[in-house]
């Protein structure tokens, strides 16, 4: 049986508050200041090694979203019962306008 696919998924994962998010990861020590995460607390993750890089959005108003980060954790589907790390594009943003600005002939 083929577990991974070349097609994104889209699946609803809430945002964890900081309290929760550090109770919820199985490592604590790589959850930095930088990072947050995402998954029902208690509960199996939906998240699979595959997904890493994957973006993380979150709605805004008029039915939009925005990029808030991208995934960095490596569970494996369904076993863990633990959230998801993600690293905050906020927390980077100064780097990625300095990268695309120095990488391509657009200005930003």
């Amino acid at each position: 049986m083929k577990t991974t696919s070349c097609e994104p998924r889209r699946v609803r994962q809430p945002i964890l508050p900081e309290d929760d998010c550090s109770r919820a990861v199985t490592s604590p020590h790589l959850l930095t200041s930088d990072k947050s995460c995402i998954g029902v607390y208690g509960s199996r993750t939906v998240i699979c090694s595959g997904d890493v890089g994957s973006p993380i959005q979150a709605p805004v108003s008029g039915g939009r979203y925005e990029l808030v980060g991208i995934l960095t954790d490596t569970n494996v589907c369904e076993s863990a019962t633990n959230a998801t790390l993600f690293v905050r594009i906020f927390d980077h943003i100064n780097w990625i306008r300095d990268t695309i600005t120095s990488d391509c002939t657009c200005r930003l």
